[in-house]
């Protein structure tokens, strides 16, 4: 299933809780986060752990910068988050933020989310070698300085 993420806005479920059964690659005990943002930093949205650690992590929507970006989601990773159809999925994808001023994307490891069920997977998509894991983001420089 190609998995095609519409506007950024569209329906997302702020201040919703996602639930992620199987966790984050890599952070398996985080089962359950909470989706916020605030006008200023938008498109940027903050996944925070809903367990009292305090742990945030800073994600986007993929079509805002990467119109063309369509990772194809396994058969399993589609039965798990229970989708039929791509048009049941809000996707969001990782970006880490370096000490020197410079962004990246993991467009490797989306967050796929159901609409409806909001359960949540982070997954490999299986066209996975075709993206890149720290795909830089551009640089927007301040009109003003």
């Amino acid at each position: 299933m190609k998995c095609i993420e519409k506007t950024w806005y569209e329906d997302l479920p702020i201040g919703q809780f996602l639930r992620m059964p199987d966790g984050l690659l890599g952070v398996e005990s985080c089962q359950q986060v909470r989706l916020t943002t605030r006008p200023e930093e938008a498109p940027f949205l903050w996944l925070e752990w809903v367990d009292g650690s305090k742990t945030v992590l800073l994600a986007m929507p993929p079509s805002i910068l990467y119109p063309t970006y369509q990772p194809e989601i396994g058969p399993n990773d589609a039965k798990c988050l229970g989708m039929n159809t791509s048009a049941d999925a809000w996707m969001l994808n990782l970006v880490t933020l370096y000490q020197d001023g410079r962004a990246t994307i993991n467009l490797q490891g989306p967050i796929v989310i159901n609409r409806k069920s909001l359960v949540a997977r982070q997954v490999v998509p299986v066209n996975v070698l075709h993206f890149n894991l720290h795909h830089p983001l551009p640089v927007i420089r301040d009109a003003g300085g």
